[in-house]
């Protein structure tokens, strides 16, 4: 993996995709970094930046129970495994482990986990009974919408099921157009004159940082 790190900076000198978000009015539009220095405090609990291969290369090593692809094992398959054992549902049809989810709602097991920061949302995932697993990276907030539907298809192409994960997409699509019309009726932009006068041009904390 090595075009992973845990260094934003670095990052960023890098060949990277920039994060995006959407307006007032829905429109998809290119947003700040600032925001996802937040992260850096929560560490190790997630703000890993990677590519596509990289994290196949992860996704790789959990269907391999542990071992690297020249057979040496990495990691114990017992400890790779008891991340798996449910500890907390979260649905009916999943649950919550060490750090991964295992999703039964289709009535195969999906072992899966995402990652989200501002304009960024990400998502690995694995049949074990299949061998075979999908990476999802986006540069977008929209992006989260698609780990349902990319799970679903990957259960339609390998196991032949009914084709319904793309009318998900269209439907979220079609939804969404309407929730961001009916928010931005209720909404004045830019706002009335003598409301914004009420609020400070920037607010600090205790220690005079911005917040």
């Amino acid at each position: 993996m090595r075009n992973t790190t845990f260094d934003m900076e670095k990052a960023q000198r890098g060949d990277f995709a920039s994060p995006h978000s959407y307006d007032i009015d829905g429109h998809t539009k290119l947003i700040k970094m600032d925001q996802n220095y937040s992260a850096v405090p929560f560490r190790p609990a997630g703000g890993v930046w990677t590519s596509a291969h990289d994290m196949t290369q992860y996704a790789l090593l959990e269907l391999r129970h542990g071992k690297l692809i020249d057979g040496r094992q990495f990691v114990s398959e017992e400890n790779l495994l008891m991340r798996r054992k449910p500890q907390i549902p979260i649905g009916e049809d999943e649950t919550y482990g060490m750090g991964l989810e295992v999703n039964n709602h289709w009535g195969i097991p999906i072992v899966h986990h995402g990652g989200s920061l501002f304009g960024y949302r990400s998502a690995w995932m694995i049949l074990p009974d299949a061998g075979i697993g999908a990476v999802l990276l986006t540069n977008s907030d929209r992006g989260d919408n698609l780990k349902g539907p990319l799970m679903r298809r990957l259960l339609e192409v390998v196991y032949d099921g009914k084709p319904e994960a793309v009318a998900t997409v269209d439907t979220f699509v079609s939804n969404s157009r309407t929730v961001v019309a009916k928010e931005r009726a209720r909404l004045t932009f830019p706002a009335a004159e003598d409301e914004a006068s009420k609020l400070a041009q920037q607010y600090v904390n205790a220690l005079g940082l911005p917040t």
